[in-house]
């Protein structure tokens, strides 16, 4: 007939009498009818497996010795199907003797049914308990499986064995010196952490504590009890944490940089990585405070940093930022940036963490050094040269100059001026130029810009001044019409004297020295750049004249050629009144004149030189010289039209016809070629 098997019951245990009563009976107990179960309590012992007993009496020993008042504890058991099944315990003393001796235990046997070959769903993280009988190698974990590492119960043996096979083999010298440390007495408890088997054959990382909880009177441990914790998450969490940190370690030092943080109450400074080595100070030194790193600072900047940390320590500032030297055995006195934070307060409001990054910026500061000094030799240069210089703000319409600017219109000028003041001090045939020049958004190939021009100066002469620079462009400014520009940056220079020299040679060049009126090259220059100008335009009109003084020769052998320079003088003088700004007059023989009359044709230059003609004959020679009373001076001319077709020589040669005839003709007189 089949058993009917039961779930629970209450007992009771007589320990004196070593006998076990069930109050629902035993039949249907685990499987067992009442007759196939022993007397006493042996029906326990016969039932229990070998290791679970010896847990079971550790369990029941801490019961009867007081040290704990009830317990609940969990055991693997036969079943009659030959199957463990896991059956929950829970007992308590309920009468003792006169003395004191437990008489009476009660508690309640209950059958779970999990048997431990059930796969249980994995846990991603738990704690499970454990107990460990040292002299037997039993070892067993609370609870029904360990999923946590994801493996099942059944699977594993209680032995020390089978837990040590589950250890990552790289963590077992690990776990195996922390359990010895402990049993010398090296440390308080035992504490480990390491790598468990996961039955997908992935390592679970698991934080393992415990002690041991019972020795014998030799003092030799029995009993060892802990926990595991599955760590996995955040091991993983901290292992990333310290590569990040790595990284973030390793990019700091190869950028000269560091870390630091400053408990102020013990004035200890807990240094990153390479931050002693940026003081200049001894890698192994301990106990780093604020005191030492004072040492390292170069006198002269010391004040500034007791300064600012003082600051720090007694206002309401929480971030602050300081350069200063530092003491360096290998390299002298290096550069460095620090910035500090107040991380923490006390209840005073009073710093009591301060953290920050130091860096060496020698290199920066080696550069900013050779940049001044650059920038020094570049000003002597300036100043040397004599040059002013200038930063135009196109956008807001200001410059700013340096002060050689005013020196050179003898103003005593602001660093920064309007531009208006600059365009009202051009001279007024230059304006329209340097405006242009100056366009914010001109159409142009290149970003340069450089021009002469006259400026106002505060005597009121004009200077000559050249001035050159480059635009500067800025992307967001660009314009439909062509690139705006932001700002342009130049130089301005006084070339008054280079100008009046430069005149002065020009003058050299083309004037003829006696006369002061042009010379053969002048007028040659004069009337190509006519001929051009008729050429592109068939509008435009012009006449050529040349003009010989009749009998000069003779008159040189009369009355001597000092008394002849006077007659070319005056013929010259009248000839430019008469033609002034309208026309170009140009000694270009001994006593030959050339003349050239935009906007005449030929018949009425004629007329024009016909009257110049009369009237030089009819000048005083008495106002020149006493002995040239009552004498006269005749001309002879031809006159030709500048024609675009002709070459210069045809036209010339023309020109020239016609003075020959009209000397052949009697001379005093003007002719035109052709009639």
């Amino acid at each position: 007939m089949a058993v009917q098997e039961i779930a629970f019951t209450f007992w009771t245990w007589y320990p004196a009498e070593k006998r076990i009563d069930f109050a629902a009976g035993k039949d249907g107990l685990l499987g067992y009818s009442a007759a196939e179960l022993g007397e006493g309590d042996s029906l326990l012992r016969s039932l229990l497996l070998p290791g679970e007993y010896i847990y079971f009496v550790h369990t029941f020993k801490h019961l009867l010795t007081g040290k704990i008042p009830q317990c609940t504890f969990k055991v693997e058991m036969r079943h009659a199907s030959g199957k463990k099944v896991l059956v929950q315990i829970s007992a308590q003393i309920t009468r003792c003797g006169p003395e004191g001796q437990p008489l009476e235990v009660s508690g309640l046997f209950e059958n779970t049914f999990s048997f431990l070959t059930k796969k249980n769903p994995l846990q991603k993280s738990g704690t499970l308990s454990w107990y460990w009988h040292i002299p037997s190698g039993y070892c067993r974990l609370s609870g029904d499986d360990l999923s946590f590492i994801g493996l099942d119960s059944a699977a594993l043996d209680y032995n020390i064995s089978s837990c040590k096979n589950l250890v990552h083999p790289d963590d077992m010298s690990l776990v195996i010196n922390a359990f010895q440390d402990y049993l010398q007495g090296k440390n308080d408890s035992i504490e480990v952490t390491a790598r468990l088997r996961h039955q997908d054959n992935s390592w679970q990382w698991i934080y393992c504590r415990g002690q041991v909880v019972e020795y014998s009177k030799k003092g030799k441990p029995i009993v060892a009890e802990g926990f595991f914790r599955n760590i996995t998450r955040e091991h993983n969490q901290a292992t990333e944490m310290l590569r990040l940190k790595a990284i973030t370690d390793q990019v700091m030092q190869s950028a000269s940089m560091s870390y630091w943080v400053w408990a102020t109450k013990t004035d200890i400074i807990t240094p990153g990585p390479g931050f002693l080595s940026l003081l200049g100070c001894d890698e192994n030194i301990k106990n780093f405070t604020i005191e030492t790193w004072k040492t390292q600072v170069h006198q002269q900047d010391l004040p500034a940093v007791l300064e600012l940390i003082s600051t720090t320590l007694n206002g309401n500032k929480d971030s602050d930022f300081i350069q200063y030297r530092v003491r360096r055995k290998e390299s002298g006195w290096r550069w460095l940036a620090v910035s500090s934070q107040v991380v923490e307060r006390d209840g005073d409001e009073r710093p009591n963490i301060i953290s920050g990054i130091i860096q060496d910026i020698s290199h920066q500061k080696a550069q900013e050094h050779e940049l001044c000094r650059n920038n020094r030799k570049l000003q002597l240069a300036i100043d040397a040269a004599r040059l002013a210089t200038w930063e135009w703000d196109l956008v807001h319409h200001k410059i700013h100059i340096n002060k050689r600017w005013g020196e050179i219109l003898g103003l005593q000028l602001p660093e920064e001026i309007e531009e208006a003041l600059f365009f009202e001090n051009i001279h007024p045939d230059d304006l329209y130029h340097v405006q242009q020049l100056f366009d914010p958004h001109p159409q142009r190939n290149s970003t340069y810009v450089k021009a002469e021009f006259r400026m106002h100066h505060c005597l009121g002469h004009y200077v000559w001044v050249f001035s050159q620079g480059q635009m500067l462009y800025q992307k967001k400014l660009y314009q439909k019409n062509g690139r705006k520009s932001k700002c342009a940056i130049g130089i301005l220079q006084d070339i008054t004297e280079r100008r009046l020299y430069q005149e002065n040679l020009e003058r050299l060049a083309t004037r003829d020295f006696l006369t002061g009126c042009g010379n053969r090259l002048f007028f040659d220059t004069l009337f190509e750049k006519e001929l051009s100008l008729i050429k592109q335009n068939a509008d435009r009109i012009a006449s050529m004249v040349i003009i010989d003084i009749d009998h000069f020769k003779a008159f040189n052998d009369s009355f001597g050629h000092d008394r002849g320079d006077l007659v070319l003088k005056a013929v010259s003088t009248t000839l430019m009144k008469e033609v002034g700004e309208n026309g170009v007059v140009a000694r270009i023989g001994g006593e030959e004149f050339g003349i050239i009359l935009p906007g005449k044709k030929a018949p009425g230059a004629l007329q024009f030189i016909d009257a110049i003609r009369q009237k030089i004959r009819g000048l005083n020679l008495a106002t020149l010289d006493p002995v040239l009373a009552g004498e006269h001076i005749k001309i002879t001319a031809g006159v030709t039209d500048v024609l675009a077709e002709k070459n210069p020589r045809a036209i010339f040669q023309a020109a020239d016809r016609a003075l020959y005839r009209g000397k052949q003709e009697g001379r005093d007189q003007v002719r035109m070629e052709p009639e």
